[in-house]
């Protein structure tokens, strides 16, 4: 592909720019994040996104070297050549049309698609070849001949250097005359970097740096093999090891200024600013503080292997196998919500969260009613009302940026008035022995409904058929004895009471988990709960273990999860009639 020249928003190759240093000094991008676009591509990707903010296209390609080209602003497909591809042909593409420039023939399979610098295009092959053409015609301006295997060059104005085999090759970049020749003893593992103070290469479990004129200045072990190529940032030289391990190596002599351990393995590292950006294995993508190698976030995309991650023009696009997405910083959700009434109207309001990255520029106000969630529209300040309407009602908020983004809702809230259908639900004796007695369930309607009620066990097996009865308002009860629609008596263990209340649109669930005792007896006392949950939702708040996704309480809305953002490691927490219940919840990744 043909590139201008490159700005602050280019990513001009897999590994950031022509030199492979997989790093670059603007700004990095911070979380939370949102999810600006993502897409399937027809097969699996090589390598990370190559990206022009000028242009505003990424560009992708495969083992085949097949090319696509996504505009930057929706991941739609600005032009292809997925045509099948002679792999010892170099064809070059005008990068903002697709259109075909010039072609040329190389001895031997390209190794992966030819690299693009100011001036030159610098294509290694399978026959141990490198080439240097010329941008603008595909002229061959020079040819080596080096030993097979080759990696992908590496280059500047002056130098080119190539991993050949066992050695580490530079070349002149004008005319192709050799400069050093440095044998390292074993193959050269991964792409090298080149840097103004010399170049840098992975050698299986060691580091190996190597001044312009390819004298040895230091070689820095690591405690396993380096999987993912290595990255050279302002603070040194950034190496992952199989073992999770990501050293930060200084430049001048290769020793050790941090290490941090990572629960994955570490497949792709680059960076930006003070942040180093990991892709794993296990498909999650964890930044780091450059500084001193601190956890400061991760997310888990759940797509599979990482295999690149770019940053540029304010964005982070992610590659793992056939999927790409572009995150953008996306603000917190809106802090302070508050639901009053005024008169017959109810009246949100809500604070704004700090900035990230990019100005807010509106609102989005959600509403809850039953099962039934609605956005009702985009406020452009802190507030938004309408009229009060019957039965519980929700309201949620999330924030927007100017780069499009949008935060998590906001935790829910809704008016005194909106109480459940379902209140003060309690269920006697606890335990209960089966083979005495019956189980009673009480509770309080807000108004006449009818209550559909069931009894399952552990498993979700029904015991009892579902029942629905009218009701009036008030207090109510139901009454099981014990007996499953076989007529068997209820076996030891734990039995799930269901109640579902229904009135116009408006449906409230609950369930209790009771266990079943033989040999207990008649016991004294109810079994108070954590009180009603949201109508509608089904959440079954006072059953252990259904914290999780999130989170659910009955009066609370879940703090861990997310809407349209990238959240990870989000922690909610439920109540039960026992007490606290801690649930993980992770939703499409980051926080």
């Amino acid at each position: 592909m043909s590139v201008p020249l490159a700005s602050a928003e280019d990513w001009t190759t897999a590994y950031g720019g022509l030199s492979r240093q997989s790093y670059v000094a603007g700004e990095a991008v911070s979380p939370p994040f949102a999810i600006q676009w993502e897409t399937t591509m027809p097969s699996s990707l090589k390598g990370g996104p190559i990206v022009s903010g000028l242009l505003g296209h990424a560009y992708l390609c495969n083992e085949q070297l097949q090319v696509w080209a996504l505009k930057l602003a929706d991941g739609s497909v600005a032009w292809k050549h997925d045509e099948p591809r002679d792999p010892s042909e170099v064809k070059c593409y005008d990068a903002l049309t697709g259109t075909l420039k010039w072609t040329a023939r190389v001895e031997g399979k390209l190794i992966h698609t030819p690299q693009v610098g100011q001036n030159a295009v610098y294509v290694a092959t399978s026959q141990g070849k490198l080439y240097a053409f010329s941008q603008l015609d595909g002229k061959q301006i020079w040819q080596v001949t080096l030993a097979a295997p080759l990696t992908l060059p590496a280059a500047d104005a002056t130098l080119v250097i190539v991993g050949s085999g066992s050695s580490l090759v530079g070349v002149a970049a004008a005319t192709g005359a050799r400069v050093f020749s440095t044998d390292l003893g074993s193959a050269v593992g991964s792409v090298p970097v080149l840097a103004d103070d010399g170049a840098y290469s992975a050698q299986g479990e060691s580091v190996v740096a190597v001044d312009r004129a390819g004298k040895v200045k230091w070689q820095a072990r690591l405690p396993r093999p380096a999987w993912a190529p290595i990255a050279v940032t302002k603070a040194g030289v950034v190496a992952a090891s199989v073992d999770g391990g990501v050293k930060l190596l200084s430049r001048a002599n290769g020793t050790k200024v941090w290490e941090t351990i990572l629960t994955g393995t570490p497949n792709a590292v680059s960076g930006a600013g003070n942040v180093v950006y990991v892709g794993t294995r296990q498909g999650t993508v964890v930044g780091l503080k450059l500084g001193d190698g601190a956890k400061l976030w991760s997310a888990a995309l759940e797509h599979g292997v990482i295999d690149g991650v770019g940053v540029s023009g304010g964005r982070v696009l992610v590659t793992a196998g056939k999927w790409v997405a572009s995150l953008l910083p996306a603000p917190e959700a809106p802090a302070q919500v508050s639901l009053t009434k005024d008169g017959q109207n109810s009246r949100l309001a809500w604070a704004a969260p700090a900035v990230n990255g990019s100005a807010l520029s509106a609102y989005r106000v959600w509403r809850r009613r039953g099962q039934n969630v609605t956005m009702l529209g985009t406020a452009p300040g802190l507030a938004f009302g309408e009229p009060i309407l019957p039965g519980e009602v929700g309201y949620q908020v999330s924030a927007i940026a100017a780069n499009g983004a949008e935060s998590v809702r906001s935790g829910e809230v809704t008016l005194a008035k909106g109480e459940p259908l379902l209140r003060r639900v309690a269920v006697t004796p606890v335990p209960y022995d089966s083979r005495v007695g019956a189980l009673t369930v009480t509770f309080d309607l807000r108004e006449t409904a009818r209550v559909t009620w069931s009894i399952a066990d552990a498993e979700g097996k029904a015991l009892t058929e579902e029942r629905t009865v009218a009701m009036a308002a008030g207090p109510g009860s139901l009454v099981w004895d014990g007996r499953s629609r076989e007529g068997l008596t209820a076996e030891p263990g734990t039995v799930r009471v269901s109640l579902r209340a229904v009135v116009t649109d408006e449906t409230d669930a609950q369930a209790r988990a009771i266990p079943v005792v033989w040999g207990t007896g008649p016991a004294s006392g109810g079994s108070p709960l954590a009180g009603p949950t949201g109508s509608g939702g089904g959440s079954m708040a006072g059953v252990p273990g259904n914290a999780g996704g999130g989170g659910s309480t009955a009066t609370d809305p879940a703090t861990g999860g997310g809407n349209n953002g990238v959240r990870d490691h989000g922690v909610g927490e439920g109540r039960d009639g026992a007490g606290q219940g801690n649930g993980q919840g992770a939703d499409h990744g980051v926080r």
